[in-house]
């Protein structure tokens, strides 16, 4: 099997790992009304989105269980391993009976959103290593930042399908059918098959022991702060600027679309430039104008009308990628081997605590507003 068939099957394994979250984000208020038909909506939605920060206690678990996996045995058993996991779980999905109000759906919900985080993660790490290593120098920014846009990829697709069940009234009939479509990840499990002269299996504890614990909170460092980029410009726009502006709901989700087209176009463009200018280089950059930039920008969006909301956003968006494009790249350079695969699952523990973070934060008030 060639390098870039292997990458490849990489690239469509990460979209629809992402493409798996987002159908199940993006449907919780329909999905709560089945779940809880009797509260009031306000109540059903929360319940429904306190579903959502599930992943994040199984994810940690789960990147530690693959990257041994891939460490002791090979790194294409631990992807299809993933892979096929993730089609049964949202497979699993579309057959749930939400019309017949059980009170025990909920608790399956629970099951899945745990078992979706230990999956996603082993696909996550695995996935990103995997394309590096079949990568040749020259382009390794470049497939770190494709690596990164398949997932703005699969949120996309996730969102233009609905979009587009919702403007036909498709949805209530045929929602079964968006998680079905999700289960394709078995396609790249069912293809990937071990290279010809595969890599030797390495002790995953000796590996964890001998790595240099500087290594280790640089990858933290740095996953945290790719996660903060990512939630400034999407997870806080989303949900905080209509509390500092005047945008609407709709203004709001025209230009997220908009922003993670852009990204997705941002991305490619900075991972070739790190055949020009140092990717660390880069990295620093970025982080040197989002410390001026950000700060400032909050106190322009109270009186920014929807162009300067947006302009201010599309700043956030590209300080964002040009640190994000050649993230894999930072870490596999930070490790040598398979133990770049010990570094990921460090950056996921990094990016659950950001993430649980923020999410408690939301939470408390939603809860505080009902």
């Amino acid at each position: 099997m060639s390098q870039k068939l292997r990458s490849s099957l990489a690239f469509l394994g990460n979209l629809f790992e992402h493409y798996d979250s987002a159908i199940f984000s993006l449907l919780i208020p329909f999905l709560s009304s089945k779940l809880f038909p009797s509260d009031s909506l306000s109540i059903s939605l929360f319940k429904g989105f306190s579903f959502l920060p599930l992943v994040l206690l199984s994810k940690p678990l789960g990147s530690l269980f693959f990257s041994w996996l891939s460490c002791e045995k090979n790194p294409e058993f631990s992807l299809k391993l993933s892979y096929v996991g993730m089609a049964i779980v949202t497979a699993g999905i579309g057959f749930l009976p939400l019309n017949e109000k059980l009170t025990f759906l909920p608790y399956i919900i629970v099951i899945i959103r745990l078992l979706q985080g230990f999956f996603s993660s082993g696909e996550t790490i695995n996935g990103a290593m995997y394309v590096l290593e079949n990568t040749s120098a020259d382009k390794k920014g470049l497939f770190s930042a494709l690596f990164d846009a398949s997932s703005l990829a699969g949120f996309l697709i996730a969102s233009t399908l609905i979009s587009f069940y919702k403007f036909h009234n498709l949805l209530d009939p045929y929602w079964r059918t968006l998680f079905w479509v999700g289960s394709l990840s078995f396609i790249p499990a069912f293809i990937l098959k071990k290279p010809s002269q595969p890599l030797k299996p390495i002790s995953f504890k000796t590996t964890f022991i001998e790595i240099p614990k500087l290594a280790f909170l640089k990858v933290f460092m740095a996953s945290g702060l790719s996660y903060a980029f990512f939630s400034l410009c999407f997870t806080f726009s989303n949900g905080a600027l209509g509390l500092l502006t005047s945008i609407t709901p709709v203004q709001n989700q025209h230009q997220t679309t908009l922003l993670f087209l852009i990204d997705l176009l941002l991305l490619p463009l900075f991972g070739l430039m790190s055949k020009v200018i140092d990717y660390q280089k880069l990295m620093k950059f970025s982080l040197l104008l989002a410390l001026i930039f950000v700060p400032y920008s909050f106190f322009l969006l109270s009186s920014a009308d929807l162009k300067g909301i947006f302009l201010i956003r599309l700043v956030w968006t590209a300080l964002g990628a040009l640190f994000s494009a050649n993230l894999y790249q930072f870490y596999q350079a930070l490790f040598p081997n398979r133990a770049q695969l010990i570094s990921l699952s460090i950056s996921t523990s990094s990016r659950t605590i950001f993430h649980l973070s923020l999410t408690v934060l939301v939470h408390y008030r939603s809860l505080s507003s009902i």
